[in-house]
């Protein structure tokens, strides 16, 4: 999932992921040369009028391993049809080489600032805030799971929410944690069988999959019928349960939040196309993370102002 903003005078336009993962924004730059970098549109900032050169340097590693370094700049950036006068934000002097993807040009961090890279840099949040350019402090997101073409899209709101896109009443959960949007998480269940699980959670549009320590990964699996651990592959689940398994439940802020089967089945395996990944992910992590195969089904407001997330 990405959105495009424009940098810059005259404005260019640069393709993002909307990250609530990270801190920091950054776009490819003509000042890069590594091949990651040659796949990705790239601001030049002699071209543009009104960019100041800030000195500093940054450095992001993301949890996947990948990395981007470079040196921080200021400029008009245009978001929605909103502009925010010298946002300072990073040009990319090198990305690591997994980070190819064409897709996009940059990241946009929508997480606290002080996960930022560099202390005392105002996130695209902060300026928004400061510049007095939302109607209230909160962003929302909608994603979609995708049409017949397989396209998914989605959508992004700052200073709101979409109410047509939810139903039932929202329900808040405090951040623990303002470093990341991190809440706690009361209880799991598969179908209707209580896992008696809890912990601390991450909404971070900038993962894909639900990701949990390698014990809770085993604990999940063990109540969906069929799946296999794969050294090569990782979690495997039957495709046929894809629609028909039992839903993933989380319970948490007062309510309950659901992943149905359709979207915890991954796509199926080349060799053995009986079996598909699982987009509930093992890794050597403490909390656990709710990407994008959660954000699918729920409607998710992020209050920065009063420091809450909301689940519809």
């Amino acid at each position: 999932y990405f959105g495009t903003v424009q940098v810059g005078n005259p404005p260019r336009s640069f393709r993002v992921d909307f990250d609530t993962g990270s801190a920091n924004t950054w776009i490819s730059s003509t000042l890069c040369s590594s091949i990651a970098c040659l796949n990705h549109r790239r601001f030049d900032p002699s071209e543009s009028t009104t960019f100041r050169n800030d000195g500093r340097r940054f450095l992001v590693q993301y949890g996947d391993g990948s990395s981007v370094n470079g040196q921080l700049g200021h400029d008009d950036m245009n978001i929605g049809g909103v502009t925010l006068r010298n946002q300072p934000f990073g040009l990319a002097q090198y990305e690591s080489d997994d980070m190819d993807d064409s897709t996009i040009d940059g990241i946009m961090g929508l997480a606290f600032p002080a996960l930022s890279a560099v202390p005392g840099v105002p996130t695209v949040l902060d300026t928004m805030v400061s510049q007095r350019l939302l109607d209230a402090p909160v962003f929302s997101f909608h994603l979609s799971r995708g049409g017949e073409d397989g396209q998914s899209t989605g959508e992004i709101i700052f200073g709101g929410i979409d109410s047509s896109r939810f139903h039932k009443p929202m329900r808040f959960a405090t951040v623990t944690r303002p470093l990341y949007w991190q809440f706690h998480v009361d209880n799991v269940y598969l179908g209707d069988t209580s896992l008696h699980l809890s912990s601390d959670a991450v909404v971070d549009t900038g993962t894909s999959l639900i990701v949990v320590p390698n014990a809770i990964a085993r604990q999940m699996h063990a109540h969906v019928p069929g799946s296999i651990y794969s050294r090569t592959s990782g979690w495997l689940i039957p495709c046929n349960l894809s629609g028909s398994g039992p839903d993933l439940v989380f319970e948490m802020a007062g309510g309950r939040s659901i992943v149905p089967s359709v979207d915890y089945v991954g796509p199926a395996l080349t060799l053995t196309p009986e079996m598909c990944f699982s987009n509930i992910m093992n890794s050597d992590i403490e909390h656990w993370i709710l990407g994008d195969t959660f954000l699918k089904n729920n409607y998710v407001m992020f209050d920065y102002g009063g420091r809450r997330i909301g689940f519809a």
